[in-house]
């Protein structure tokens, strides 16, 4: 299940339009994280969406090799 959850696809409600980022409300910057044994591991904050997004891939590389399913930067 949890390779599974690895490879699972972005959530229809995602509007940043990559996996594992999302806005950051308080200073309206892009927070990247993935989630790993149920918790979520926050991996920084950025000015830009695609620099997030650049960082949930490396992480999950790293964590889920094969079964990361990598965002299209």
């Amino acid at each position: 299940p949890s390779e599974n959850n690895a490879n699972f696809p972005i959530s229809v409600r995602n509007k940043s339009g990559f996996k594992g980022v999302c806005r950051h409300g308080q200073d309206k910057k892009w927070r990247a994280y993935l989630s790993l044994g149920g918790k979520q591991i926050h991996l920084g904050l950025f000015y830009d969406k695609y620099l997030a997004a650049k960082a949930y891939n490396r992480a999950a590389s790293i964590l889920f090799g094969n079964f990361a399913r990598l965002n299209y930067v």
